[in-house]
């Protein structure tokens, strides 16, 4: 007997090139993550932007990973900052909740990239704060975030599977 398998390629909507007003609407903590330096804890952060995707009448998200820190040297912090219009503060950097970023709006400048495996992707470029003048922008009724998922159960762990 013979166990065929196949490779098929996910095709996702990429958000258009250009600034967007966005809305953040998840927070994903992902410990233990293999990156060019090393193991590091991650968190990644979902947006949704006001364009609607006309294929799926949904609308576009974007996605940015970082570093779980607030080190200088690490990309959240300046990113925050700049996302903020000012630095944090001592009081602020001795404990800042990412959860306070969800439904909080901005304007995200999209670019598209090539990776090295030849897809294209939309990346976040720049972030500022949302214009004081602009309609607040809410998370879509339909979206859900991960830690409310039914599929995002943890695995339980099985050491004999030697791969």
């Amino acid at each position: 007997m013979s166990l065929m398998l196949k490779y098929e390629k996910k095709e996702y909507p990429q958000a258009p090139e250009g600034l967007h007003q966005s809305v953040c609407v998840d927070i994903v903590d992902m410990p233990q993550q293999q990156t060019a330096y090393g193991v590091k804890d991650m968190v990644m952060l979902w947006w949704e932007t006001e364009d609607i995707d006309p294929n799926t009448n949904k609308r576009y998200t974007v996605i940015g990973k970082f570093g779980k820190t607030l080190s200088p040297k690490g990309r959240l912090r300046p990113f925050l900052e700049s996302w903020r219009g000012r630095k944090f503060t001592e009081a602020e950097l001795a404990g800042f909740d990412l959860e306070k970023l969800v439904g909080a709006n901005c304007q995200l400048q999209i670019v598209h990239e090539l990776a090295t495996n030849g897809n294209e992707y939309a990346n976040i470029q720049a972030i500022i704060a949302a214009p004081k003048s602009a309609a607040k922008l809410s998370p879509s009724a339909d979206f859900v975030r991960k830690k409310d998922r039914q599929d995002s159960a943890p695995a339980e762990d099985d050491d004999s599977v030697p791969f």
